[in-house]
C-alpha cells in the first residue's frame, strides 16, 4: 500500500521528506471513533448526556473540526508503520500537513523528519597527537601553597598574639594547629596535602579545557549538517524553560534581557550556535567509539545506573540507562583520543 503511494526524498541536511496517502477507511474507522468519544459527552435540552441521538449529535458538531482531527489521528497511527516500511530512523518529531482532505477519499499529507547525519571522520588520531604534542603537566608554585595556607589560617580566625598591645593575628601555623585540621601528621604533610590538592585541581582543570579543545578541532575538521528541526526543537524547549521560570519570578523577557546585557537575538544566535556545536560533537564521538568498538561494560552501566536512580527515585529506568550509557561511551572515547595523544607524544 504505501510502496506505491509514498514519495519519500532524503535532503543533504539530514531531513527525510516523506509525501503520500493513507486509506480512506483508515480515516472513515478514526472519525468514526472520534465521533463517538464526542457524543458520549454530549448534552442538549431533552437528553441525557451520553444519550444525544447521532443526528442532532452530528448537527452539533463542526464536521470540518472532526475531519480534520480524525485525519491527524490516522497519520499518527500510520507513521510508525511507515517508517519501519522505509527502513527511517528520526531524531526528531515529524513537521505534518495534510494536503488533501475530504469524505469518502484518502488523506494527503506531506511530512518530514530529521535523521542522523551521514558524514566522514577527520583523522582524529592526528587531531589528538596535535592537541597533545605542547601539553604539560601542570606545576604547583610555593606561592600558591603559601596563599591556601594563609586562607585557611585566617578562616579559623584570629587568636590574641600576646603581646603588650593586646592585638590580634592569625593562628600560627604549627605542628598541633595543622592536626586540628584534619589528619596531618605535621606541617610538612600539611602543606604536601595541599600541593597535592592543588596539583588534583589544576590537572582536572587541564583535562577539561583539553578535552573541549579535542571536541572543538573535531567539529572545525568534520563535514557534518545536522538536520534544522533539530536545533529548533531544542532552541524551542529552552526558551520555553525561559519563559517558565520568567513567569515564575514575575519577570519579561525584555528584563531579563537587559539584566544580561544582551539583545534577544544575540542570545538566540549564541544558543543555537551552543545547541549545533554539542549535537555535532555527539555525533562525531558516536562514529569514533562505533570505529574503535568502544562500548561501556554492562558492570560500568548498571554501578552508574543505581546510583543514578537511588538519587532520581522518579527518573524512567530505561530513559535513564540509555543516557547514562552515551554519557559513558563519550567519557571512554575521550579518554581513548587522550591516551593517544600521550603515546604520540611520547
Amino acid at each position: 500500500m504505501y510502496e506505491k503511494n509514498l514519495k519519500i526524498k532524503k535532503q543533504k541536511d539530514a531531513t527525510v521528506e516523506i509525501e503520500g496517502e493513507i486509506p480512506a477507511d483508515i480515516l472513515e474507522r478514526h472519525r468514526g471513533r472520534i465521533f463517538e468519544e464526542v457524543r458520549a459527552h454530549a448534552e442538549t435540552p431533552g437528553f441525557r448526556k451520553g444519550r444525544v441521538p447521532e443526528h442532532i449529535a452530528r448537527e452539533l458538531m463542526n464536521e470540518k473540526h472532526l475531519l480534520e482531527e480524525a485525519a491527524y489521528a490516522a497519520i499518527e497511527e500510520q507513521y510508525p508503520v511507515i517508517l519501519g516500511e522505509n527502513d527511517i530512523d528520526p531524531i526528531t518529531s515529524p513537521r505534518i500537513s495534510i494536503t488533501k482532505l475530504a469524505f469518502g477519499s484518502p488523506i494527503g499529507f506531506k511530512m518530514s523528519v530529521g535523521t542522523e547525519p551521514e558524514f566522514s571522520l577527520p583523522n582524529y588520531k592526528k587531531i589528538a597527537k596535535k592537541i597533545f604534542e605542547n601539553r604539560q603537566d601542570p606545576e604547583v608554585t610555593e606561592k600558591e601553597i603559601e596563599d591556601v595556607v594563609t586562607q585557611i589560617r585566617i578562616m579559623r580566625g584570629p587568636v590574641k598574639n600576646g603581646g603588650k598591645d593586646g592585638g590580634m593575628e592569625a593562628e600560627e601555623l604549627t605542628d598541633e594547629f595543622v592536626k586540628t585540621l584534619g589528619a596531618f601528621e605535621n606541617v610538612a604533610d600539611f602543606r604536601k596535602k595541599i600541593r597535592e590538592n592543588i596539583l588534583e585541581e589544576k590537572r582536572d582543570s587541564q583535562k577539561r579545557e583539553y578535552r573541549e579543545k579535542i571536541a572543538e578541532s573535531l567539529v572545525e575538521n568534520t563535514k557534518i549538517t545536522l538536520p534544522p528541526m533539530l536545533v529548533e526543537d531544542d532552541f524551542d524547549r529552552l526558551m520555553q524553560n525561559v519563559d517558565d521560570q520568567l513567569k515564575k519570578n514575575e519577570t519579561t523577557r525584555k528584563e531579563y534581557f537587559s539584566k544580561i546585557k544582551k539583545s534577544e537575538e544575540e542570545f538566540e544566535k549564541e544558543q543555537r550556535s551552543y545547541i549545533e556545536r554539542q549535537y555535532k560533537t555527539k555525533f562525531i564521538l558516536e562514529k569514533i567509539a562505533e570505529e574503535e568498538h568502544i562500548l561501556p561494560s554492562k558492570e560500568e552501566v548498571e554501578s552508574e545506573l543505581a546510583g543514578f536512580l537511588a538519587y532520581h527515585k522518579d527518573a524512567d529506568p530505561e530513559r535513564a540507562e540509555e543516557r547514562l550509557s552515551e554519557v559513558i561511551r563519550n567519557e571512554k572515547t575521550l579518554a581513548f583520543l587522550e591516551s593517544f595523544g600521550k603515546e604520540e607524544k611520547k
